[in-house]
C-alpha cells in the first residue's frame, strides 16, 4: 500500500548531466559580455563521432561521453559571437567541468572552469596557460597535449592536460556533431 501511494504521489526527480552548463547566465556573460541572447542546440554524440576524434587525435573518450549534449550559440542581436560547449575530464580530486568559449571559426576564445575540487583550478582559466590557448584549433590543442608526460600526476601539469583534452574534444566535436562548417 505504501509503495502504491509512493508511485501515485511521487514527484519527478531531475538530474544534471556532467556536460551541461550549470550557470548559463554567468558563463555567457563571462565569455561573451556583449551577448543579447542565445540558442541551445542538442546534438547526439555517437560511436561514429567518437571514432573520428580518436582516429584524428588518439585522445580516448569515456563511454559516458556518448549521448545527448548541448551546444549554446551566443548572439549579439543577429550576429553570431560564438559557441559554448561543456566537456568533463578527470582531475586529481574528481571530475573537472570546463565550459569552452568557441569562436564562429571554431577556435578557442577562452574557457571557464565551472566545477573542480582541486584548489589549483581556481586560477587556471585566468593564467598565462589559458592565454596561450587563445586562437587555437582542436588540432592545435591535441598537438599541445603531446608536450606533456602522459603518465604525469603532477597537480598543475595533470590539470593542464585535462583542460587540453577537454578543449580538443570540444572543438573537434562541435563541427562534427552539430554540422557546423569551420570558416
Amino acid at each position: 500500500m505504501i509503495f502504491l501511494w509512493g508511485l501515485l504521489f511521487s514527484t519527478p526527480v531531475y538530474a544534471q548531466a556532467y556536460c551541461e552548463l550549470r550557470n548559463p547566465n554567468e558563463a555567457m556573460l563571462t565569455g561573451f559580455p556583449e551577448q543579447t541572447h542565445h540558442h541551445s542546440i542538442v546534438g547526439n554524440i555517437t560511436k561514429n563521432e567518437i571514432a573520428e576524434i580518436v582516429d584524428e587525435t588518439n585522445i580516448q573518450l569515456h563511454q559516458n561521453e556518448f549521448g545527448r549534449h548541448t551546444l549554446y550559440q551566443i548572439y549579439n542581436n543577429d550576429d553570431l559571437l560564438g559557441y559554448i560547449q561543456v566537456r568533463t575530464e578527470p582531475a586529481q580530486w574528481g571530475l573537472m567541468e570546463v565550459a569552452w568559449f568557441i569562436s564562429p571559426e571554431i577556435t578557442v576564445m577562452g574557457f571557464y572552469i565551472q566545477r573542480c575540487r582541486d584548489p589549483l583550478c581556481s586560477k587556471l582559466d585566468q593564467s598565462p596557460f589559458a592565454d596561450s590557448l587563445m586562437g587555437m584549433t582542436g588540432a592545435d590543442l591535441s598537438q599541445r597535449i603531446l608536450e606533456y608526460d602522459e603518465d604525469s600526476r603532477d597537480g598543475l601539469e595533470f590539470l593542464q592536460q585535462s583542460v587540453l583534452k577537454s578543449g580538443a574534444k570540444a572543438l573537434l566535436l562541435t563541427p562534427i556533431v552539430w554540422g557546423l562548417n569551420e570558416e
